[in-house]
């Protein structure tokens, strides 16, 4: 009879050589990468994280994936406000994000008018694009185009008010 372990629950009785078919299957996260080696067949697995600060400070481990060599990578997701950004007056605005540039893979950005009841994609309108994200020396620069979509009066609250939020997906080294 083949093991599955939707068929053992806790205080049944349980051979060894059933825990031990249950732990080969199951992978457990340290402070690294793992590897296996040999043959082994995954029809379906648990991944447990070690620690509980899986979210601490605005990240939070997103993706789990398993690469061609099988080792295990984790992305995480660090969502920050923008803060002030006049829009209409002001075409660009740096902030620094905190984290190491070379491990970051991609950034996504919304930005809400004035009135917050619209939020759109910095980079595009419709098929116009519509601004630029760029990183390196620990800032984001976000740019709007200049005469473009934002550069209007739904845009140039210039004071107290957070224009959007950056959501950065990132390796941890």
């Amino acid at each position: 009879m083949a093991f599955s372990s939707t068929t053992v629950s806790v205080g049944d009785p349980t051979e060894k050589a059933d825990y031990d078919r249950l732990m080969d299957n199951t992978i457990y996260l340290k402070d690294g990468a793992t590897e296996f080696t040999g043959e082994k067949t995954f029809q379906s697995g648990t991944v447990f994280v070690q620690s509980p600060d899986w979210r601490d400070a605005g990240e939070e481990i997103d993706h789990i994936g398993v690469s061609a060599t099988a080792s295990v990578l984790a992305l995480r997701k660090k969502v920050m406000e923008i803060g002030d950004w006049d829009m209409s007056g002001t075409q660009s605005v740096v902030i620094a994000h905190g984290l190491t540039d070379f491990y970051i893979r991609e950034i996504s950005v919304v930005i809400r008018s004035d009135a917050n009841t619209t939020y759109t994609n910095l980079l595009s309108h419709g098929q116009t694009f519509t601004g630029s994200v760029e990183w390196g020396t620990g800032d984001i620069t976000l740019a709007r185009v200049a005469g473009g979509y934002y550069h209007s009066s739904a845009y140039d609250n210039p004071t107290g008010f957070n224009r959007g939020w950056m959501t950065i997906w990132y390796e941890d080294p």
